[in-house]
């Protein structure tokens, strides 16, 4: 498929659709666009006992939550702080500097229950709000609790303080990880609370360096990264008074195959909850077998368990709009994609919302050609001034060829801009979320089914509409069919005239007869 994107059949092809290919010289700017979150309106809670351990929400028992119940938190996060649920600052901070006055129900139901110690199961989908669901009761522990020695202010800047890891949070991924961190850094600031990451893709010598230098009472981190340093016994870094461990994506842990390294860590790695006390959050979108089997070993007896997914709920890969091209060859796949762009980018006046559209590709080679293409198009190939055909709408990449250091810069970016074009590998398709994408364009067959769906879900998040696209070479159409079965995705036959030409010929001659055949 790589050996179809040559530049040369590239700038061919393009002149079709595009009008002109050339390089550019310098990177676009793009421009920043705060993010919003809306809530649904539903949320049932039951509360579950280990003997009761089944894949189904009937075999809990529905009970009340008590004097920290639904029936006295509202949607809003001013009445955590008026119920002194809360701490004032955070809630200020939250409202004030992030702007986010509204729970979601994963907030509503499960930041209550956290605060009062409970173990808590939750699911919920992602881009729900689960990150903020679980750093409000870990820093208000962390405040609450007399015995954190905490950062002090002193010469305009806080003092450091010494390492003392009460909470641990484990993700799948690192910009999951470094995305959580830097939302509990907000949460925190002016606590001197002291939030640090360990994660694969960073220089581990250096981040052990900046937890000795700077402290650390929230650690988030990646199962691989944090059973190195827990177990190197020359790293400096242990949680000998640990109280707080989340699971972030917990089906995600599982299915990634980090059960095992999660068992080492929590049995070899950390203290005995038998000693030192200690409370677990975990959030999954699945309750798949394997979570539970992990709730039983992790969990208390009495754990509540919160359920924010209504059982007749459609799933994203069924309510969202989706698409197939299916393209005359791989030389049809950028001209088809700046296609749909250019339309989508031509409308932008009176579409109501802005095109932002995250692009998959199965390979990082793949990813890195069609930034590159697309980062240096032209509207006049021999004039270096005539502008971009996309005007000057965000473009990036993600995969894991970038330092992680520049992965979360282009996350950062991507999910500030009003428009944009993220070209990515699967390294962004779970848990990390990015704000008001309403397209998901796949390029070729995932690998797997379950690839298929995830990516899908990083449109149509937060009560929000989306819609999906994949271009498919005709050679993997009969795969395509097994592979995707039972997912409504309409044949597109028309809309993109340029994926059906065929682009080895020359320009002036006449398009074959499409071949999108369902």
């Amino acid at each position: 498929m790589l050996g179809a994107f040559r530049r040369s059949a590239v700038s061919h092809a393009l002149r079709f659709s595009a009008r002109a290919v050339s390089a550019r010289p310098t990177p676009q700017r793009f421009q920043s666009l705060s993010s919003s979150i809306s809530t649904p309106s539903y949320a049932p809670r039951s509360l579950f006992h280990s003997s009761s351990l089944l894949f189904n929400s009937q075999a809990a028992a529905e009970t009340d939550i008590g004097d920290v119940g639904q029936d006295q938190v509202s949607s809003r996060f001013s009445e955590l702080a008026e119920k002194n649920l809360v701490d004032p600052s955070i809630i200020r901070t939250l409202t004030e500097k992030m702007r986010i006055e509204t729970m979601t129900d994963v907030q509503r139901e499960t930041i209550p229950l956290s605060v009062r110690g409970d173990d808590v199961l939750a699911q919920a989908k992602t881009g729900t709000g689960k990150t903020i669901a679980f750093l409000i009761p870990v820093l208000q522990k962390l405040l609450n609790d007399p015995s954190v020695k905490r950062a002090q202010r002193g010469r305009g800047r806080f003092q450091r303080v010494p390492t003392d890891i009460r909470a641990i949070v484990i993700s799948p991924t690192r910009e999951l990880a470094e995305q959580i961190a830097v939302e509990a850094s907000r949460l925190a600031q002016g606590s001197g609370i002291v939030v640090q990451t360990a994660v694969g893709g960073t220089q581990k010598r250096l981040k052990l360096q900046q937890v000795q230098r700077e402290g650390c009472h929230i650690l988030v981190a990646t199962p691989g990264r944090l059973r190195d340093i827990l177990s190197d016994e020359f790293s400096g870094v242990d949680a000998p008074n640990l109280s707080t461990l989340v699971l972030d994506e917990a089906d995600r842990l599982l299915d990634d195959g980090f059960g095992p390294e999660l068992m080492e860590i929590i049995q070899h790695w950390l203290p005995n909850p038998a000693e030192v006390p200690r409370q677990t959050l975990m959030f999954s979108a699945t309750m798949a077998h394997e979570v539970m089997g992990m709730v039983r070993k992790t969990m208390k007896p009495d754990f509540s368990f919160v359920k924010t997914v209504r059982d007749d709920e459609a799933p994203t890969h069924i309510r969202v709009p989706q698409k197939v091209v299916f393209l005359e060859g791989f030389e049809n796949i950028l001209p088809a994609l700046l296609q749909l762009a250019k339309r989508a980018y031509a409308n932008r006046e009176t579409s109501e919302r802005p095109f932002k559209a995250i692009v998959y590709f199965n390979s990082t080679k793949e990813v890195n050609v069609a930034y590159e293409t697309f980062d240096r198009l032209l509207n006049n190939p021999e004039d270096q001034s005539s502008g971009h055909p996309l005007g000057r709408m965000f473009i990036g990449e993600i995969s894991s060829q970038l330092s992680q250091a520049a992965r979360t810069r282009v996350a950062d970016s991507f999910r500030r801009v009003k428009s944009g074009i993220l070209f990515s590998s699967d390294v962004t398709a779970r848990g990390m979320d990015f704000p008001d994408v309403t397209h998901v364009i796949q390029i070729g067959l995932p690998k797997k089914r379950e690839d298929y769906i995830h990516r899908l879900g990083r449109t149509a998040r937060a009560n929000k509409t989306g819609e999906g696209w994949i271009f498919i070479h005709p050679a993997e159409k009969n795969a395509f069919r097994r592979t995707l079965h039972g997912i409504p995705v309409e044949l597109d036959t028309s809309s993109l005239p340029v994926a059906s030409l065929d682009l080895t010929m020359d320009l002036e001659t006449s398009p074959r007869p499409s071949k999108q055949t369902a």
